[in-house]
C-alpha cells in the first residue's frame, strides 16, 4: 500500500486514519480515525516505547486495556475516533522507530494497517576530545582595524534531526573569563522588565492563565533545566502550548504582547545589531547558542581549560554535559566572541 506521510492515509473512500512518520522523542504523538461508516471496534497495539496518554470521542465503559493494546468498543459518535499516545525520552539511541498496528471494523468491514514512527531528538558530538587552537591577530594602519585569524577551531556536530540548545561555559583557568557585552546586558534588562510587566497586565486579564504564564517567564529566563526541574520546565511547557492550541484570541494577543515588547526596546543602532546576530545563530544544523554573544577573554600565550557544553532540547530534556579539553595560543591577550572558536555542523553537513 502506497501512503503518503504527510497525509491521512485512505484505505477507501469510507476510512481515514492519521499517525505522524516523524515525531520528537518524549513528545506527545496524536492520531485519528474517520469512518463515513459506523465504526463498531478499534484495535490498537503499539510497542514498548508508547502508551496511550488520551482517547478521544469513547465511552470509558467500552474500553479494555492490554499489555501494549488497547481495544474500543463504543464511540459516542460513531464514525471518529481521536487519541494521542506518549513516547519515552531515550538517553542513549537519537534516532529509533515505534510502530502502532490500527484494526479497525466498520459496517461489517475490516481493515487493518501499521504504521511506523520515526522519533528523533538532537545528538551533540565534539571530537577529538583534546585540542590545540591558535589565534593571531593583525592591525591594519590604513583601516585602523585590528582582525584576528583563528586556526583549527572546535567542531560541534548535531549529529540528530531535533533542534539543540547549547549552553558553553569554562573552567580549569582563572584568567580565562566569559562576558556578554555591556549594551547585551543593557538590552536583556530592559527587554525582561518590560516583559514582566506585559505579561504581568495580560495575566489579570486572562486570570485562569495567571499561573502558568508566570511559568512559562521563568523558563524563559533560565532556559536550562536542572535534574530536579526538568519535569517542572516539561509541564510548565505543555501546559502554556495547550493554551495557545485551544484559545486563538489569547494566543494572538501573547505574540502581540511579546513582539512589541521586543520592538519597544531594541533600538535602529547598536542593540538592534545585537539581535539580529542572535538570529544569525539559528541555522540549518539545529544548534542553538544560548549566548550567542558570549565574549571570552583570553591572556597573551598558551591557555590551557576545559570548556563545558550544557545542553537541552525543546522539551527541556536534559542531557549529559560535555566536556572539550582545549589548549589555545594567542599571539596577544584578546576578547573574541566565543562562537568565532567553534564551528557547527549537522549530520549531513560533516
Amino acid at each position: 500500500m502506497n501512503m503518503n506521510e504527510n497525509h491521512p492515509d485512505k484505505y477507501s473512500a469510507d476510512l481515514e486514519i492519521f499517525v505522524p512518520s516523524y515525531n520528537l522523542q518524549g513528545d506527545s504523538i496524536p492520531f485519528y480515525i474517520t469512518s463515513k461508516n459506523k465504526i463498531e471496534s478499534v484495535v490498537i497495539t503499539y510497542t514498548s516505547g508508547l502508551s496511550i496518554k488520551e482517547l478521544y470521542n469513547v465511552n470509558q465503559q467500552g474500553i479494555e486495556l492490554g499489555n501494549s493494546s488497547i481495544t474500543i468498543h463504543k464511540l459516542k459518535i460513531g464514525g471518529y475516533l481521536g487519541g494521542v499516545f506518549n513516547s519515552l525520552f531515550d538517553k542513549i539511541n537519537y534516532g529509533k522507530e515505534e510502530s502502532i498496528t490500527f484494526e479497525v471494523r466498520a459496517e461489517e468491514r475490516e481493515y487493518k494497517t501499521s504504521r511506523t514512527i520515526e522519533l528523533f531528538r538532537p545528538s551533540i558530538s565534539v571530537k577529538p576530545k583534546e585540542q590545540e587552537i591558535k589565534i593571531s591577530s593583525s592591525y591594519d594602519k590604513e583601516t585602523k582595524v585590528e582582525s584576528y585569524k583563528v586556526k583549527d577551531p572546535i567542531t560541534i556536530t548535531n549529529n540528530g534531526l531535533g533542534a539543540s540548545l547549547i549552553s558553553i561555559k569554562t573552567e580549569g583557568d582563572d584568567h580565562v573569563t566569559l562576558a556578554l557585552p555591556q549594551d547585551y546586558l543593557d538590552l536583556a534588562e530592559k527587554l525582561i522588565n518590560d516583559l514582566d510587566r506585559s505579561i504581568e497586565a495580560l495575566g489579570k486579564k486572562y486570570p485562569a492563565y495567571d499561573a502558568t504564564i508566570k511559568q512559562m517567564m521563568e523558563v524563559m529566563k533560565n532556559p536550562f533545566p536542572s535534574e530536579t526541574t526538568v519535569s517542572q520546565y516539561k509541564e510548565s511547557a505543555q501546559s502554556f502550548d495547550l493554551i495557545l492550541e485551544s484559545n486563538p484570541v489569547f494566543r494572538e494577543e501573547f505574540q502581540a504582547t511579546f513582539i512589541a515588547s521586543i520592538f519597544r526596546n531594541i533600538s535602529l543602532t547598536k542593540d538592534l545589531e545585537t539581535f539580529l546576530a542572535y538570529l544569525m545563530s539559528l541555522k540549518p544544523h539545529k544548534i542553538v547558542l544560548s549566548d550567542p554573544l558570549m565574549r571570552i577573554n583570553l591572556p597573551g600565550g598558551k591557555s590551557s581549560f576545559n570548556f563545558v557544553i550544557k545542553q537541552t532540547d525543546v522539551l527541556k530534556n536534559v542531557y549529559k554535559d560535555i566536556i572539550k579539553k582545549v589548549s589555545i595560543d594567542c599571539t596577544k591577550e584578546m576578547t573574541i566572541p566565543i562562537s568565532e572558536l567553534f564551528v557547527f555542523k549537522g549530520r549531513d553537513t560533516e
